[in-house]
């Protein structure tokens, strides 16, 4: 058997690629999987780089506009993960989903603006989401 080695931000930056892909071919389920994992990774390399990543600035966006400073970081993530994260698991007591084109169009920026924040090319998957 053949063994590959992969850098995470080669891995993050492919499932952005692929996610917007399935984008294109109304594969929401495969977009919104693949670009939450790819959000969330680039997210880290962000923290890493000691630049905010995109839900922490969601997220004093929405504190300086009212959001109930009271609630917990997690709860507003969360929220702001639910359509991934109802993808993911089972043990949450919802056994249909819903998604809306939005849905897997918004996890894709979520990835695309922490890969921005990094200060990576755009690859040309990303250049054809943004036109």
């Amino acid at each position: 058997m053949k063994m590959i080695t992969l850098g995470k931000k080669d891995i993050a930056i492919h499932q952005l690629n692929k996610a917007i892909e399935h984008f294109f071919e109304k594969d929401y389920i495969s977009s919104i999987t693949l670009s939450g994992a790819s959000e969330e990774i680039l997210g880290d390399y962000c923290k890493k780089e000691n630049k905010e990543n995109v839900l922490n600035s969601i997220l004093k966006i929405a504190v300086s506009n009212g959001y109930d400073q009271d609630k917990s970081k997690k709860d507003v993530f969360n929220a702001f993960n639910f359509p991934r994260n109802s993808l993911k698991h089972a043990d949450d007591g919802i056994d249909i989903v819903v998604l809306e084109n939005i849905d897997p169009q918004l996890m894709i920026l979520r990835a695309i603006k922490n890969y921005e924040t990094l200060d990576l090319k755009p690859t040309e998957q990303i250049k054809k989401f943004k036109e």
